[in-house]
């Protein structure tokens, strides 16, 4: 039996105008917890089966440093300005050419992490579901 293939897509609006980002090719890894409650059972719940979830990306351009004017987003993530960012998570199993959702929610603030014999530098955000707004 072959391995199953899932690739991933990471959008993110940095700039909450309703234009997403594809960051899909600094993603290193994403986990998540499920869910509690099924989808659409609260007033303002997450879309897909994750309620929270853990990004990790690769930082060695500074692209996701708050602290690096030289950082390409520097101007959108500054100040906190990340914070509560809309992110989505959508998976394709074994080359589909169909997404499906996995996750819709908001950032939290950015964890830097410095380079290691293992990897470059990396950045880790937690994400959690639409409902943390409220």
């Amino acid at each position: 039996m072959a391995a199953r293939v899932v690739q991933a897509r990471l959008l993110v609006d940095w700039d909450f105008d309703g234009t997403y980002t594809d960051e899909s090719a600094h993603l290193i890894a994403a986990s998540g917890d499920r869910r509690l409650t099924p989808v659409g059972a609260g007033l303002a719940t997450a879309q897909g089966i994750i309620a929270q979830a853990v990004i990790t990306l690769r930082n060695a351009s500074g692209r996701f440093s708050p602290l690096r004017s030289d950082g390409a987003l520097y101007s959108l993530i500054r100040d906190g300005r990340s914070y509560h960012a809309p992110v989505r998570l959508e998976v394709s199993v074994n080359g589909g050419a169909t997404f499906y959702r996995v996750f819709t929610g908001v950032l939290k603030y950015p964890e830097e992490r410095t380079a290691s014999l293992v990897e470059g530098p990396t950045v880790r955000f937690e994400a959690r579901g639409v409902e943390e707004k409220y």
